[in-house]
């Protein structure tokens, strides 16, 4: 009877620690409509700062886009088209278009975020 209740005493306390597992500060990853809403905010907020500062565009596109590249990876598909955005985005700074055709791409990247936010 004393074995049996160890058991159980046992048992209890490797269920009870298990329960409590996840490292501080775990929080599930986000779904994709709240992924949607913060790739629009971050778009937003790039098409911004490289309008302000466009000396910033060649390393802002670069951060921007391994964001990107990780929803894809994460979500799939949902956020290619905004992905594709920002590498073409990309290859217009990389040769040094006009000022003219980079901001149309900097439109046709955020209507792709807000398309994929669905506003």
């Amino acid at each position: 009877m004393l074995n049996r209740t160890c058991a159980v005493l046992g048992l209890a306390l490797v269920l009870a620690a298990s329960i409590g597992c996840r490292p501080a500060g775990y929080a599930p990853p986000p779904s994709t409509g709240e992924a949607a809403a913060q790739i629009k905010q971050q778009v937003d907020e790039f098409v911004s700062k490289v309008r302000q500062q466009p000396k910033t565009a060649v390393l802002e596109v670069t951060l921007l886009l391994e964001s990107l590249e990780a929803a894809v990876n994460q979500y799939g598909d949902e956020f290619a088209s905004t992905r594709d955005s920002a590498r073409t985005l990309q290859e217009l700074y990389a040769r040094s278009a006009g000022r003219a055709e980079i901001e149309s791409q900097l439109n046709v990247l955020a209507d792709a975020a807000a398309a994929a936010d669905g506003s």
